[in-house]
C-alpha cells in the first residue's frame, strides 16, 4: 500500500549508495559515477556490472546508445550502452539515469563510459535522433545538436551514425499515409528497397530521384526531411565501415521492452531500479548460457560442402542459422564470368524476381582469388556486418573451394568471442556445496596448471603432450554437473533460479551430446 511504497522511497539515495557498495564488495571492478549539480545534488548516475564491462571487451566494437523514459520515480532518462554478443542477442555495456539531454551532461555521459571501459572508444556508435519538443513536420530543422557534439568531443575516432529503425519511426504515421496513398504501386516495397540496398551515395540518389518522380513526390515534406539526413542514416553511406547487426535490426527498441517488462515504471525509486537492472542482467546471462549450452557438440550441416562443415565447426548456432539461410538463397542466383573484367571477376544475379529479395535485378560483381584467398563483392556485407553474403556463398560452391580463409571467419561470431579480460567477469560471489567460492577453486587450478605452462614451453613433445591432456579434461570436465551458485547473502534472490537453468540445460545438453556422439560412431563405422 502507500505506507509500504513511502518506506521503500524513504532514504532512495542512501539506499543505492549501499547498493553500489555491496555491488563494489561483491566484486571490486563493478564501476559507478556521479555528476553533481552547484548544490552537490546528484543530477547524473552511471553504473557498470563486472560482467557488462566483460560484453564491451567482447563485443564492444559496435555500440547503440538511446534512452527511454518512465522508469523511475525522478523521470530521469534511462541511457543504455547496447551491443549485440556473438549468440546475436542483445547486451548492455552499462547504464545511465540523466537530468537532462544537454552537451554537457552528454559530455560527461561519454567521458564516464569512456573511462570506465578503457580505450578510445567504439569503432562505431548508433543513436536515435534527439529532438526538441516541436511538431514531427520540422523535425529536422529542429534538431538538437548536442548528442553528435558531445559524440565528436569525446569519441572522435568513432563514427556515428543514425539508427535505420529510429529515423524512420519518427516519421512512421506520415510514412503509413504515403504507404495507404500508393498500396496498389506498392510504394512501401519501393521506398524500403531504394533505402537498404543502393550500392553507393550516386546509385541511392539516382533511385530516390526516379521515386519521387514516379510518384510526383517532390513536394512532399516527409521524404525532404528523409532525404535532407540522408547522409547520418542511409547504409550506402556507411558500406565501408563494420556495424555488426545493430543497423538491420532493434537493438535498443527490444532492450527498452525488456527494462518496461522488468517491473519498473514511474513510481520506481532508485535503488530499486538498479537492483531490478542487476536482475535483468542475470535474467539475459541465463538465455545466453542457454544458447552457449545449445553450441556444444556435433554440427550438423544442410549441405557437405567441406567450407560449411568447416565453418559450422566455429560459429554460434544462431550466426550458423543465417549461414545456411544465405546458402539457401545463394542457390536462387546464377554466377557468369564478368566479361568486361579478369580471370577471378564474376557477376553474380537473382534468376528472377523474388519476394524475399526485392532487388533481386542487379548484377553484383565478385572477385574470388582462389590462390590468395581474396574475396570481395561490390554489396560490402561482409565488410558492414561481418556476416557472408549470399553473392560470395554462390562463388564460394561455384570455385568449390574447400575453405574459408579465417580473415572471412569473424571471432565474435564464433563460439571462441571471449576475450581474456584481467578481472573476474561474475557480478556475485558464486559458492559450491563444499562452501567454495568459484574464485578460490580457479585459485587452486591456476597454481598447477601454471606449473604445466612453465613445463610445456621447455620442448615441443612437452607442448604436444599438454595440449592432449587438456583436451581429453575440458571434454570430461563438460560432463560434470556444476555446483555453484549465489551465495545466500546475495544482492537478489535470482541466483537460485540461474543455478536451477544451468542445470537443466546441462541435463539437456549431456542427452544432446550423447545422441551426437551415437551419430559420429555410425558414421565412422559407414566410412570404414
Amino acid at each position: 500500500g502507500a505506507a509500504r511504497r513511502r518506506e521503500k522511497n524513504t532514504n532512495d539515495v542512501a539506499k543505492l549508495l549501499a547498493f553500489f557498495t555491496e555491488c563494489r564488495k561483491q566484486n571490486p571492478q563493478f564501476f559507478c559515477d556521479f555528476q553533481l549539480d552547484d548544490d552537490g545534488k546528484i543530477k547524473s548516475i552511471f553504473w557498470s556490472h563486472a560482467s557488462q564491462q566483460g560484453e564491451y571487451a567482447d563485443f564492444g566494437d559496435a555500440v547503440m546508445f538511446d534512452t527511454t523514459h518512465k522508469t523511475n520515480l525522478y523521470e530521469k532518462p534511462l541511457g543504455m550502452f547496447v551491443g549485440a554478443n556473438n549468440h546475436l542477442q542483445c547486451t548492455t555495456f552499462g547504464f545511465l539515469l540523466l537530468r537532462d539531454k544537454t552537451i554537457e551532461t552528454l559530455e560527461w555521459a561519454f567521458n564516464v563510459f569512456k573511462t570506465c571501459m578503457g580505450g578510445d572508444g567504439p569503432r562505431v556508435m548508433l543513436t536515435r535522433i534527439i529532438y526538441a519538443e516541436y511538431h514531427v513536420v520540422c523535425i529536422y530543422a529542429n534538431q538538437d545538436p548536442a548528442m553528435p557534439v558531445a559524440l565528436g568531443r569525446v569519441f572522435p575516432n568513432t563514427i556515428h551514425q543514425l539508427c535505420l529503425w529510429h529515423v524512420q519511426n519518427r516519421f512512421r504515421s506520415y510514412l503509413n499515409e504515403l504507404y495507404g496513398r500508393f498500396e496498389k504501386e506498392d510504394f512501401k516495397a519501393k521506398l524500403q528497397s531504394i533505402i537498404h540496398h543502393p550500392l553507393t551515395p550516386i546509385e541511392f540518389e539516382a533511385a530516390w530521384d526516379m521515386m519521387l518522380d514516379e510518384f510526383s513526390l517532390r513536394d512532399d515534406t516527409t521524404l525532404k526531411n528523409l532525404y535532407d539526413l540522408q547522409k547520418d542514416w542511409i547504409p550506402a553511406f556507411f558500406k565501408d565501415d563494420f556495424y555488426g547487426i545493430m543497423v538491420s535490426t532493434q537493438r535498443n527498441e527490444s532492450m527498452n521492452k525488456v527494462v518496461k517488462n522488468c517491473h519498473v515504471d514511474a513510481n520506481t525509486p532508485l535503488h530499486e531500479f538498479a537492483k531490478q537492472m542487476m536482475k535483468m542482467i542475470h535474467e539475459r546471462k541465463m538465455k545466453e548460457a542457454a544458447e552457449a549450452l545449445a553450441c556444444k557438440g556435433q554440427k550438423e550441416t544442410n549441405t557437405l560442402y567441406p567450407f560449411e562443415i568447416r565453418v559450422a565447426r566455429a560459429y554460434t548456432r544462431a550466426v550458423m542459422n543465417r549461414f545456411e539461410k544465405s546458402m539457401k538463397y545463394s542457390t536462387a542466383y546464377k554466377i557468369v564470368r564478368d566479361p568486361d573484367g579478369g580471370p577471378d571477376d564474376y557477376l553474380v544475379q537473382h534468376t528472377s524476381r523474388s519476394n524475399k529479395i526485392v532487388w533481386g535485378q542487379h548484377q553484383f560483381k565478385v572477385k574470388a582469388d582462389v590462390e590468395t584467398g581474396k574475396y570481395f563483392c561490390e554489396c560490402k556485407q561482409w565488410e558492414h556486418t561481418g556476416l557472408l553474403c549470399v553473392h560470395l556463398l554462390k562463388a564460394f560452391t561455384h570455385l568449390q573451394i574447400e575453405k574459408i580463409p579465417k580473415d572471412y571467419v569473424m571471432q565474435r561470431y564464433t563460439t571462441s568471442a571471449k576475450v581474456d579480460v584481467l578481472f573476474e567477469r561474475e557480478d556475485r560471489k558464486m559458492k559450491g556445496k563444499d562452501g567454495e567460492t568459484a574464485f578460490g577453486r580457479r585459485n587452486v587450478v591456476m597454481l598447477k596448471t601454471m606449473k604445466v605452462v612453465t613445463l610445456s614451453g621447455l620442448s615441443d613433445a612437452r607442448k604436444n603432450m599438454a595440449l592432449i591432456v587438456l583436451d581429453k579434461l575440458i571434454e570430461d570436465m563438460e560432463r560434470v554437473e556444476p555446483d555453484i551458485n549465489c551465495e545466500e547473502n546475495c544482492i537478489n534472490t535470482n541466483g537460485g533460479k540461474i543455478a536451477w537453468w544451468m542445470k537443466q540445460q546441462w541435463k539437456k545438453n549431456e542427452v544432446n551430446a550423447w545422441r551426437c556422439n551415437q551419430i559420429r560412431m555410425c558414421r565412422q563405422f559407414d566410412d570404414e
